[in-house]
């Protein structure tokens, strides 16, 4: 006897650890506790396989714990792929994705190993589709889905879902006047549909599980795809199972056939599977080597797929035992079955095509009379119940469970001190989502904080939660640990008057925050404007980076200065007036905009004497796309747009307001899309409405301004300028509203609890 040690993960979800060793589970109940610890098994005459590395998924902010009550099978089945759906509903909160089309999104066993998936759809705002391997599917097992992390581990390659026997699997997922469907198996075998006959099957319809095909488009039924098989991966086999899930709208007045196996060099087909004239019995006629007639073909007499459903139909061969069965709706229990010849489907002495949704590729009067979807062809005989768990984890709302997972992500215990945060200042019956509040901390406040007290130097180890544990994004833009004030940048992601959060601090081991995320609902640039007195730059916190640079007289610009939140940089420094920042907007990002909103905090210390002082200007070329100004002797600011009207550049002379000199004020100018409304926001409240469409604002390229007109003329901002903030969003009022607030009344916007030692009892690690 040999005993090798397995260096196993404890997971605290299920209480247990599980180690599979070949076909052996060993299942160890212990009391949750969340360490690593050391078990010894013993196998007779053999070393056990060391377990593969597990993925340190303490990165990722969110997890969904997914079991499956709704396996009802006996059966424990090995490498089944189970369909798991992404939405707010089963408790993934989808605005935490940091990667776009679901790329960060990941699955694990209950012991944490990695596992295959492949997104089938996705839908950033809505239900997204997703298969997994599961290695060992049973009523009781759990995987784990991990998203919230811009640098995922290495994921396995989609196609190893479909490992186990799949000779090919279709999702028809091709979008409408697409006349290929992808095979997301290695085999590779995409079907196309002919260019002649294309018209013939309409592609992006709505399938049972995201998008199907339609056939039978035309009057003379014409349209099918195909793909040549010349490695015979659906011909030759010993066992088969081929699967559907089918719509018809009418029972075809011919045969509709959905696969067709034809061989080029002759009429010979080793098998046709078809839905019966007349009265749509699924029917299955397979010929086997050596045999000139078909097996006896599967009529399914008692199986009628009812018109104008989705309906899961499986043809199954096992040419070792010689049984067939047709399966409707994974009704096992009713299955059609027969015995047949013990055998091998026919095979081509060339090699055949594959068709699907009709007996030619190049189009026939026999296509199939509906839509169909998830189809695949297996080389093995499934079982019942493998059939059953199929149409279950389409069809059964019930057979996945959702919980979404308490996570700090950061090991909260480890944190030795702790302060509440709460929003008395929201307004009451006010929810605003992903909302950037301003977390402010000094030495008096909250009671009891003190910077010695941290781990890290500026502030690298402050993370906050909410009141589940989840980790929340936050971004330090000030620190200052002597006598100062530290401004912190923290999203909330449903903030209401009775929203609750903590904060954490003084671990040096705590993870790094990823700042950028703060700023990812709906922000194409924030600047925050704290670049030192000497900088030439000042940096962008959204995730797409987009950095202003000085250009022109660095004297006509000073950063580094007192700010609404921080520091701030003042404008018309120098007697010539010159300097600006600027963005090159080479991307068009920051025009041509559906909705948009600027905004920003200013400080004015007269009115612009020379010409008009220019907060924002925007060019679309050699032309203005949009420009806030200060207008020239006056104390109004206003704000000018230029929207396309019918393909035509069209000026609209803005909203103006008069703004307080040497006072901080909170500036915003909003453009609604959807009615063509701009408006004017000072200090939080709206002013001046006015309609232009509705239309979208220009676009094109060319740079874009802050504080000045350009770099060599006097258009400077007679002020300063703090918290700059470009959105692609119309901010509502209570948005803009709640921004002024968490700024220039934090105190009555936010109440700190006193900072506490952060006691969880004596946590002990062993090995």
């Amino acid at each position: 006897m040999r005993f090798k040690e397995l260096d196993g993960i404890f997971s605290p979800s299920s209480g247990r650890h599980v180690a599979t060793l070949g076909r052996l589970e060993s299942k160890l109940t212990m009391k949750p506790f969340p360490t690593r610890f050391l078990f010894a098994v013993a196998a007779l005459g053999a070393t056990l396989p060391v377990p593969a590395e597990v993925p340190d998924w303490s990165g990722y902010s969110k997890s969904v714990k997914i079991t499956f009550p709704g396996h009802a099978g006996s059966q424990e089945l090995q490498n089944f792929p189970v369909l798991v759906r992404v939405s707010a509903e089963n408790g993934f909160n989808l605005s935490r994705f940091k990667l776009p089309d679901g790329g960060d999104l990941r699955f694990s066993d209950a012991d944490g190993n990695l596992l295959a998936h492949e997104i089938d759809t996705w839908n950033p705002d809505g239900e997204s589709l997703v298969w997994v391997k599961v290695p060992l599917l049973t009523s009781d097992t759990e995987i784990v889905a991990h998203y919230g992390n811009a640098s995922p581990v290495a994921a396995p390659a989609a196609s190893d879902v479909w490992s186990e026997g799949y000779a090919g699997v279709w999702h028809m997922n091709a979008a409408g006047g697409e006349t290929t469907q992808a095979d997301s198996t290695a085999n590779g075998k995409d079907v196309t549909v002919p260019t002649a006959v294309a018209d013939g099957v309409a592609a992006g319809v709505s399938g049972v599980v995201g998008t199907a095909a339609a056939f039978d488009k035309r009057s003379d039924h014409k349209g099918g795809y195909a793909v040549p098989d010349t490695s015979q991966t659906f011909y030759g086999q010993t066992a088969m199972t081929w699967e559907v899930w089918s719509k018809q709208s009418a029972y075809p007045t011919y045969n509709g056939y959905i696969f067709r196996m034809q061989d080029t060099s002759s009429s010979t087909s080793p098998y046709i599977i078809y839905s019966y004239a007349n009265n749509g019995r699924p029917v299955a006629y397979p010929r086997l080597e050596g045999a000139s007639a078909a097996i006896t073909y599967w009529p399914g007499d008692a199986l009628v797929p009812p018109l104008d459903q989705w309906n899961h139909i499986v043809w199954r061969y096992d040419g070792e035992a010689g049984a067939k069965a047709v399966v409707l709706n994974g009704n096992t229990s009713g299955k059609y079955s027969g015995t047949a010849d013990k055998g091998t489907i026919l095979s081509i002495s060339g090699y055949g095509n594959l068709i699907v949704g009709n007996f030619t590729g190049s189009g026939d009067g026999n296509a199939f009379p509906g839509a169909l979807d998830e189809i695949r062809i297996s080389t093995v005989a499934r079982s019942d119940d493998w059939i059953t768990a199929t149409y279950a984890t389409v069809r059964d709302s019930s057979f996945a469970s959702y919980e979404a997972i308490a996570k700090g992500g950061n090991n909260w215990d480890k944190y030795a001190r702790k302060f509440s945060v709460s929003f008395p200042g929201v307004p009451t019956g006010t929810t605003l989502a992903n909302f950037p509040v301003l977390i402010k901390l000094s030495a008096s406040s909250p009671s009891g904080f003190r910077y010695a007290d941290c781990a890290k130097a500026d502030g690298g180890d402050l993370r906050f939660a909410d009141s589940e544990g989840n980790a929340l994004d936050s971004e330090v833009e000030t620190w200052n640990d002597g006598n100062g004030e530290s401004f912190v940048w923290v999203k909330v992601p449903t903030l209401t008057s009775s929203t609750k959060i903590t904060g954490y601090y003084g671990w040096a081991e705590a993870p790094a925050a990823d700042d950028s995320a703060v700023w990812s609902d709906g922000f194409l640039a924030v600047w925050h404007l704290d670049g030192a007195s000497d900088s030439t730059t000042q940096s962008d916190s959204t995730p797409a980076r987009r950095s202003l640079a000085l250009l022109g007289d660095a004297t006509g610009v000073l950063p580094g200065v007192d700010g609404a939140a921080g520091k701030a940089a003042m404008f018309n420094a120098s007697d010539t007036h010159k300097g600006v920042y600027s963005y090159d907007n080479s991307d068009g990002a920051l025009t041509g905009l559906t909705n948009m909103t600027v905004e920003a905090w200013t400080k004015t210390t007269g009115a612009p004497s020379y010409n008009n002082g220019y907060l924002f200007f925007c060019e679309r070329g050699t032309a203005t796309a949009y420009q806030v100004y200060q207008k020239k002797d006056t104390a109004t600011l206003t704000c000018d747009y230029y929207y396309d009207k019918d393909g035509t550049a069209t000026y609209l002379w803005g909203d103006s307001t008069a703004i307080d000199e040497n006072a901080w004020d909170y500036i915003a100018f909003r453009y609604d899309g959807s009615n063509g409304r701009t408006s004017l926001i000072l200090n939080g409240v709206a002013k001046n409405p006015k309609t232009l469409g509705p239309y979208g604002l220009m676009a094109g390229t060319g740079k874009f301004y802050l504080g000045n007109r350009d770099s060599s003329r006097a258009y400077a901002f007679p002020g300063s300028i703090d918290e700059v903030r470009i959105s692609s969003v119309a901010r509502s009022d209570a948005w803009l509203a709640a921004t002024r607030a968490t700024i220039a009344d934090n105190a009555a916007f936010t109440t700190y609890g006193a900072a506490s030692d952060n006691s969880q009892g004596t946590v002990v690690f062993f090995r």
